[in-house]
């Protein structure tokens, strides 16, 4: 866990008493029930503390701009999200993340959390990414998707059809692919709330 992990999770004792006691150790689907059920409880789950502290109970790794968002239980589902992504690469069973962006709006969200794509080796930034893949390489993540995508028109049907493209590779750290991952779902969950 790195240094922002562990400052973040200093149990304060106002936060032990017997209710937030019950609510770490309560699944995540009831908790969001028992948040939405009245007041009280209502009130209990919008403390930052106690978020911090369940996400340490879960063993949930935090990304490092968590301090920017205050939604806490979609901060939670997020998170718990990107654990189950990560476990399904180690076991080689993640699907293709699908992205709606093209390709310059992604190497800017990249860049924004340094990691450098080689924009000299990419020609083309009109296409659209359709997906983004992330696999296991060593102690890190493999990203990895397609540009400078060409296609042919059946002149019958006149469906097209991919007959060339390009795939990028870029290897990054753990920390790294949780803020990426973070960023983009809240990013999304926040435009629909």
């Amino acid at each position: 866990m790195n240094r922002l992990n562990q400052q973040s999770f200093q149990f304060d004792p106002e936060y032990t008493d017997i209710n937030y006691e019950v609510m770490y150790h309560m699944p995540f689907t009831q908790l969001k029930a028992l948040c939405q059920s009245n007041k009280y409880h209502y009130h209990l789950c919008q403390n930052k503390h106690f978020w911090l502290n369940k996400l340490h109970h879960d063993q949930i790794d935090l990304p490092t701009n968590i301090n920017q968002y205050h939604y806490w239980i979609k901060i939670y589902e997020v998170l718990s999200f990107i654990k189950n992504y990560i476990n399904k690469i180690h076991q080689k069973t993640q699907h293709e993340l699908g992205l709606d962006h093209d390709l310059l709006s992604v190497i800017q969200f990249f860049n924004n959390h340094q990691i450098d794509i080689d924009i000299n080796h990419i020609v083309d930034i009109s296409e659209n990414i359709t997906y983004i893949i992330f696999n296991k390489y060593g102690d890190h993540y493999q990203i990895e998707f397609d540009y400078n995508k060409e296609w042919e028109e059946d002149n019958d049907t006149g469906e097209c059809e991919l007959i060339n493209f390009d795939v990028y590779n870029k290897v990054i750290s753990k920390q790294q692919l949780i803020d990426v991952l973070f960023d983009g779902l809240m990013n999304y969950v926040m435009y629909f709330l």
